[in-house]
């Protein structure tokens, strides 16, 4: 993109902040390797997941080892089967969301 207005800059350290179980299991099992950034007013937020066959997980998305700073909700036929949830940046609460 050239040209814009920036809005902010942000140094975020990711590999250092997932854990060796998801990349193991990614490993053993195979599957997609999800690395997510969402944009918040006090900094950015990192996710990650592993992705594999729907209804494959737990909940019955298609999503394992969800971690990080957020997860997004599980909305199925319009419905909230699973309601995400993220840490704000400068408190460190778990905040739900419906999305």
């Amino acid at each position: 993109m050239l040209g814009g207005t920036i809005i902010a800059d942000h140094t975020v350290s990711v590999a250092s902040r997932i854990p060796d179980a998801p990349l193991e299991d990614r490993r053993r099992n195979g599957g997609g390797f999800r690395l997510k950034i969402r944009i918040h007013p006090d900094g950015p937020l990192i996710g990650w997941d592993l992705e594999r066959a729907p209804g494959s997980a737990p909940d019955g998305s298609k999503f394992h080892h969800a971690g990080g700073d957020f997860q997004e909700a599980y909305i199925y036929n319009g419905k909230v089967l699973r309601k995400g949830w993220y840490i704000h940046p400068k408190t460190g609460e778990r905040i739900e969301t419906d999305f």
